[in-house]
């Protein structure tokens, strides 16, 4: 498996297993049809081999992708299915020692998944139904832990997802910038940070808007040709 499709699948295990069953029965919800897509950037570190220090991590690798979600199906109990593609397009690879890009692969493939989630706060699409917004804590998809309000100021709400794990020498934390009109989540971010390096950032997956019917009803969804599937 190559590296980049390794820290994708974390990035995206961290993302789908950030959820709890949000109550849904006066929320707004999501219907068939709407969909989000995120320009998506998953930048991970390794040593700089110029410098004597341990600590020193710079970027190895940069891709570049697009993330696609959209609602196929919802019902009466509060749940929705929903196709989530990930599509990939560029990767950078960079010298360890100058910094400067190395070589640049186009992939052009992608991965998809469909799932049931919640419609009021599904794990898989960044969505929260304004009603929840600004409580303490908030609980998206299935069988996760919460996130929890670090900020809100100017209708934007940020939630915070952290864990560590000393076995496995990481400290990991999830994101959230959500638009407190339409409850869309503008801004997103997955960030693995290394224990033994001084929690040094060693993997960070952004995402960030694109376009999405639920802020602009007049939106439609791009097309994606040319890609094949990554497995």
């Amino acid at each position: 498996m190559n590296s980049y499709v390794a820290l994708t699948l974390i990035g995206l295990f961290v993302v789908l297993s950030l959820g709890l069953l949000i109550d849904a029965s006066q929320a707004a919800q999501l219907r068939p049809g709407d969909f989000e897509v995120y320009n998506v950037t998953l930048t991970s570190y390794a040593l700089n081999c110029a410098t004597n220090s341990s600590y020193k991590l710079v970027p190895y690798s940069v891709v570049h992708a697009f993330y696609f979600i959209n609602v196929t199906k919802a019902f009466n109990n509060g749940t929705v299915f929903l196709n989530f593609t990930e599509y990939f397009y560029e990767t950078q690879f960079f010298n360890l020692t100058t910094g400067k890009v190395e070589k640049t692969v186009y992939n052009y493939t992608y991965l998809n998944i469909t799932t049931l989630d919640n419609a009021t706060a599904p794990g898989l699409m960044y969505y929260i139904a304004p009603q929840y917004l600004g409580k303490d804590s908030i609980r998206r998809g299935f069988n996760a832990p919460p996130m929890f309000l670090e900020s809100s100021a100017n209708g934007t709400y940020v939630y915070v997802w952290q864990n560590e794990s000393q076995a496995l020498g990481v400290k990991l934390a999830f994101i959230i910038y959500v638009n407190g009109t339409n409850g869309v989540v503008y801004k997103a971010e997955s960030l693995q940070y290394s224990l033994p390096y001084n929690d040094s950032l060693i993997f960070n997956a952004t995402y960030v808007l694109w376009k999405s019917n639920l802020v602009n009803p007049n939106a439609t969804p791009p097309h994606f040709e040319g890609y094949r599937p990554l497995y």
